[in-house]
């Protein structure tokens, strides 16, 4: 057995007899002992060990294989080793007393262990590494899975809690123990319907996504290492043979170990992994899709049941192999989309897979929200179905008003032949509710895209209001009631995607309407502005955007006092831009103001209490009474649990609030927590480019920072760039706001180099998208000055300081944080170049300034006294 090509005539059989069933698997060996009787007894001893290795949160099975393959090469060959690993029972680790073995692996056991110290009463499961494989590539390996472990803290992943070294030197680690059942078994025994095991697919799904984030791949997805515990939650296991996507952080493995083992279970295994190729997320997608079929097709081997080829590729479709006696659901409900979806996953080519976890887990949503899937070649009746399931309501009103007129029609005609003298007046009732039901389609069928010349395979909302306007303005002249109210609901909808240009479109299509009408409300008419000018904020300046927002408020007030949810609104908004622009005395009293408007017993408007509950826990955060602040924030979310429920997207932002006021209120490791549970809440919710889901991930990091976990922070911002650039192309607003906070980030790491460049792409985005005077135009020069200060670069200092000065002057108040440190850079340049005097009396100026705000960082006076310092100036 010493020459490779027997080498590969084992594993080829070897993989053959694993994916085999058990009666096909002995003839085989019979007829095979006929022509090879030594090939059939090395396969026989092969298939008895790993059958003997099954194990709890381990089965190294196919790493077993190629362990022993390896050593048939050998000259002395290969015997099966008798030997077992030693019983621990009844030891201590640490603080842990073990009491039972959970399951043994070819080179760990795990053990059920009880916490023994007297500090609180808990089992656990603690996995030591076994005598006798502790080579040095077997411990790198147990490390690893020990070092990655500690990374991934997420709800479906099994949690680390402890390790160590046992008396006689092996490595153990302990994890929460999970009484549970393997995903497969619990879907069969609950006779889970479809919904069900979908909804478990994407919660491992989430888990794995939360790993690629990590730059983990776990590399052995399969049932029996994700448990179903007794509350119904997914838990992912057994990152024994995971990789980092970090070739610096990946733990070294001998030449030998990496040319010889290819750690994976072939039952699930991707293409490239049985290849022995680059291994990377799409290889989990590729288990993640075998998985899909083990649990919605009901089936125990997917590979066999989805005839997958030597390329890897699946010849069946997943509806076809379904076996109905298995499921409690028929298997047809699998045709179509997820048919679509399982078979994308499945690609051979890691290229033609989705992408990471994430990807399929947006497509599985898409799915289930009734939207088109990435996986299939959209048309008109695929589009216009999605669409109906989508919005049942609406499509089911449209036939109602269908059969309606149709109804109407009728009784025209009958009428008709009765009173000849009304036949003009019905034929023009009828030929307008004909041009209204036009006006109908032509929105369905033009406006959002259920053909091929669709903008994408996905008919969103942004998809389906284009043209919109065109539409209403046209089909619907001479009726400026309608339009007035189809513009307002429209601009409405393009508010919430945060979508101002089209918004602000729209509104002015409402307001020219209601202009026509002559009762058309005046309050309506005041909102409307009102939110015209929010539409229009970044063309205006600063100060006539505030008086044209004042001066609705006054006449609300005046004229239309009873207007109680409309004038809490205007009073809710003009807090917030006065925080916003640097007041926060006159925001308190405008937020305070609305509040008291909406706070009765019922309030005219509950949704509308919350949000200005929130706001008014926010302005209470910044005057820094947190305790009065969090008191207003769980009034807010009290509210929202009752009438939206957990999920709701306003639901998720109030919680990110919390988060947030947790953050200013130095409880950092409560917030960081929270904000781990809220990205996959967002994920799921609006998806993982969603501007409200990064910006979650963005303050996640804000409070890593705070928390001096900068590398983490660093980990985080990278990510939400990357998103953006992928979300809005390389010259968003949101962009340059993601690289200035992780030019920031990246400073205090002492990654001067890429702070430098992010920061210059942040100034010169912010040069193109921002209109003069607004602030953010001269924070990225800040800190560039900053930089340049501590590194003597006195030219590069002097332009970034005054680009600052010029850009901030007038745009924030006197006592912003942002002026004084424009004081401290001008008067550090005015020394460097020996203007003593005027140098001395800017930098005073900015220390005096920091020193009179409550809670600023010493960092920022810190460098005040610096620039005094290096000038030789005793403070």
């Amino acid at each position: 057995m010493g020459d490779p090509r027997d080498f590969e005539t084992l594993d080829a059989w070897f993989d053959r007899l694993l994916d085999a069933a058990p009666d096909e698997r002995e003839r085989t060996l019979a007829d095979l002992r006929r022509d090879d009787p030594e090939l059939a007894d090395s396969l026989v001893a092969l298939l008895t060990d790993v059958t003997a290795s099954e194990g709890f949160l381990e089965n190294e099975a196919s790493a077993a294989r190629d362990r022993m393959l390896a050593e048939m090469l050998t000259d002395d060959g290969w015997r099966p080793s008798g030997a077992s690993p030693k019983d621990r029972c009844g030891e201590t680790l640490g603080p842990y007393r073990l009491e039972s073995v959970l399951g043994r692996g070819q080179k760990s056991v795990v053990y059920l262990a009880r916490r023994a110290d007297g500090e609180w009463d808990e089992q656990v499961a603690v996995k030591v590494l076994s005598r006798g494989v502790d080579t040095d590539d077997v411990l790198r390996r147990f490390l690893a899975e020990r070092q990655i472990m500690t990374v991934l803290r997420h709800p479906h992943i099994g949690v680390m809690l402890d390790g160590g070294v046992t008396d006689d030197g092996l490595p153990y680690f302990a994890m929460e123990y999970i009484d549970g059942q393997p995903i497969d078994d619990w879907c069969r025994e609950q006779a889970l319907p479809l919904a069900g095991r979908l909804a478990l697919v994407r919660s491992v799904c989430e888990a794995v996504a939360f790993a690629h984030r990590r730059l983990v791949v776990h590399r052995d997805i399969k049932p029996s290492n994700i448990l179903v515990n007794r509350d119904r939650q997914v838990k992912l296991l057994d990152f024994g043979i995971a990789k980092w996507l970090d070739p610096q952080a990946q733990p070294g493995f001998s030449a030998r170990t990496q040319h010889m083992v290819r750690p994976m279970t072939p039952a699930y295994a991707a293409p490239e992994q049985r290849e022995g190729g680059p291994v990377s997320t799409a290889t989990d997608v590729y288990q993640l899709g075998l998985l899909m079929v083990t649990l919605l097709c009901g089936v125990d081997r997917p590979r066999h049941a989805m005839g997958v080829d030597d390329r890897g590729a699946p010849q069946r479709r997943a509806s076809t192999v379904a076996t109905a006696a298995n499921l409690p659901y028929p298997p047809a409900e699998l045709r179509g989309d997820l048919d679509g979806i399982i078979h994308k996953a499945l690609s051979a080519d890691p290229e033609q897979r989705y992408g990471s976890a994430a990807e399929l887990l947006a497509d599985l949503d898409n799915y289930r929200e009734h939207r088109a899937v990435q996986a299939r070649t959209p048309g008109a009746a695929y589009m216009f179905g999605k669409f109906v399931r989508r919005r049942p309501l609406v499509t089911s009103a449209i036939a109602f008003a269908l059969v309606a007129l149709s109804v109407w029609a009728l009784l025209v005609a009958h009428y008709n032949r009765q009173l000849q003298a009304e036949k003009a007046a019905a034929l023009d009732a009828l030929e307008r509710a004909e041009e209204t039901r036009n006006v109908l389609v032509r929105f369905m069928t033009e406006a959002d895209p259920f053909n091929n010349e669709g903008s994408g395979a996905d008919a969103r909302i942004r998809d389906a209001l284009a043209g919109a306007d065109e539409i209403i303005g046209h089909e619907l002249a001479g009726r400026p009631a309608l339009q007035a109210d189809l513009y307002g609901v429209v601009a409405d909808v393009w508010d919430g995607l945060s979508e101002g240009e089209a918004a602000g479109q729209a509104r002015r299509g409402e307001l020219a309407a209601l202009a026509s009408l002559p009762d058309a409300d005046p309050v309506r008419v005041l909102m409307s502005r009102h939110k015209l000018l929010n539409a229009d904020a970044s063309d205006l300046d600063t100060a006539t955007f505030l008086a044209e927002i004042e001066k609705i408020r006054d006449t609300l007030a005046r004229d239309w006092p009873d207007a109680v949810v409309e004038r809490a609104t205007v009073e809710k908004d003009l807090g917030y831009l006065h925080r916003r622009y640097g007041s926060p005395d006159v925001a308190l009293a405008h937020t305070r103001a609305a509040v008291e408007l909406l706070d009765t017993e019922p309030s005219p408007d509950p949704i509308q209490l919350s949000f200005a509950l929130i706001d008014l826990g926010e302005q209470l955060a910044v005057d820094r009474q947190f305790d009065q602040a969090m008191t207003m924030m769980e009034r807010a979310l009290a509210i929202r649990l009752e009438r939206l429920g957990e999920t709701h997207a306003w639901t998720l932002t109030n919680r990110l609030q919390i988060a947030s006021l947790l953050t200013d209120m130095g409880r950092l490791e409560e917030a960081i927590e929270l904000y781990d549970a809220l990205v996959p809440g967002y994920e799921q919710r609006l998806g993982p480019l969603h501007g409200q889901t990064v910006s979650v991930m963005n303050n996640h990091a804000m409070s890593l920072m705070g928390m001096g976990r900068y590398e983490e922070a660093e980990d985080v911002l990278s990510d939400v760039v990357a998103r953006r650039r992928r979300a809005g192309g390389e010259s968003s607003r949101s962009l340059a706001d993601g690289l200035q906070n992780l030019g920031a980030i990246q400073l205090r790491l002492g990654m001067i180099d890429q702070a430098v460049v992010n920061l210059n792409t942040a100034a010169e985005i912010y040069q193109q998208v921002l209109l003069p005077g607004n602030p953010l135009l001269g924070y990225p020069h800040l800190t560039l000055a900053s930089i340049h200060a501590d590194r003597g670069d006195v030219d590069a200092l002097i332009f970034h300081a005054g680009q600052a000065e010029l850009l901030l002057q007038g745009n924030v108040p006197e006592h912003h944080p942002a002026w004084q440190k424009v004081h401290c850079l001008v008067g550090d340049a005015q020394l460097r170049q020996g203007q003593l005097e005027a140098g001395e009396a800017r930098v005073r100026q900015g220390l005096a300034g920091f020193e009179a705000i409550p809670g600023m960082e010493a960092r920022h006076l810190d460098e005040c006294r610096a620039a005094l310092a290096r000038a030789g100036i005793a403070e």
